[in-house]
């Protein structure tokens, strides 16, 4: 178990010395975390276990009940941050399975799908439907943006792109011209509208959800979820998919 743990804390060092750091790149080291918690509360209640003589009952039973009230906030905690994921993020999952009601349900062809500045939202290609392709049209980010592979299997995850850098700067060949777009997703922040442009004039809105804006939303109720609390303190956008209006 040190072992396991001596590498967890070695990873958080690595990542902590890193200049551009992300929550997400945490996630490897959230089940050596949990491990370290059990550890140290098992071993904190072994040394009260020892430190105690067994006559005293009262203190014990004391330590004992401190203990699970620890594990008790520790669940509700964890729920209410897993909550706070699911309301306030969820968004771009039910906006991506519209385009497959569009095509399933009511027949609607979709070929191309354009994203701005909310290229790091989109879940993956298996949430298109088939024959629809992504493409990325200019916003504000102005570094490198996924691809598709760059050939066939089996040696699609092994070759690149020849445009592809180490500087994660922006390839103008990466772009669409946003003309060539059917739907859009993008989200009404009122601002970066970049290629996508201002929605009332040239799109329609097939499909909206609530998405929180952090910037506007206070900390704690935008961090965890607290029913009829965090609803009327979180400041919600919309999230849409759009349907380009041709004349």
């Amino acid at each position: 178990a040190l072992a396991y743990l001596s590498g967890g804390a070695a990873t958080l060092v690595l990542f902590t010395s890193m200049s551009h750091k992300e929550e997400r790149f945490l996630s490897v080291l959230y089940p050596i975390l949990a491990l370290g918690a059990a550890l140290t509360l098992r071993l904190g209640l072994g040394a009260v276990d020892v430190a105690l003589p067994s006559s005293w009952r009262a203190p014990r039973a004391f330590v004992g009940g401190v203990a699970g009230l620890c594990v008790a906030a520790s669940c509700v905690l964890s729920m209410s941050r897993a909550a706070a994921l699911h309301v306030n993020f969820y968004a771009p999952m039910p906006v991506y399975e519209k385009l497959h009601q569009l095509v399933e349900e009511k027949g609607v062809p979709v070929h191309s799908v354009c994203v701005g500045k909310e290229w790091y939202r989109f879940p993956s290609s298996f949430f298109l439907p088939a024959h629809a392709e992504i493409r990325w049209v200019r916003s504000a980010f102005d570094g490198q943006l996924p691809q598709p592979f760059a050939s066939a299997a089996p040696n699609g995850t092994r070759e690149t792109h020849a445009h592809f850098n180490d500087r994660n700067t922006i390839d103008a060949s990466s772009l669409s011209d946003v003309a060539s777009c059917e739907y859009a997703v993008d989200i009404d922040l009122g601002e970066d509208r970049g290629a996508i442009g201002e929605w009332d004039k040239s799109w329609d809105r097939v499909a909206c959800v609530p998405f929180m804006d952090v910037s506007r939303s206070p900390a704690g109720s935008r961090s965890f979820w607290v029913p009829f609390y965090s609803a009327n303190r979180n400041v919600y956008v919309d999230y849409c998919l759009l349907r380009r209006r041709f004349v």
